[in-house]
């Protein structure tokens, strides 16, 4: 799956932000580098990263 800009902001935290275990997901690390948003769209994404970016894991379930 293609990581896009409006996937990206869709699982944002209700403050607007992304939890560090979502980075992780991503290849980056905390806090994320300036720019990190354009490095990271366009991304292939496996679908262990994007079970992980979005919260779908079982044992993230007390995270998001």
């Amino acid at each position: 799956m293609k990581l896009t800009h409006e996937l990206l902001m869709q699982y944002r935290t209700p403050a607007g932000l992304w939890r560090k275990v979502q980075l992780e997901a991503l290849g980056l690390g905390w806090p994320p580098e300036k720019g990190w948003i354009k490095r990271v769209v366009g991304m292939e994404l496996t679908e262990e990263q994007f079970n992980q970016f979005t919260g779908k894991r079982p044992e993230q379930q007390d995270l998001f």
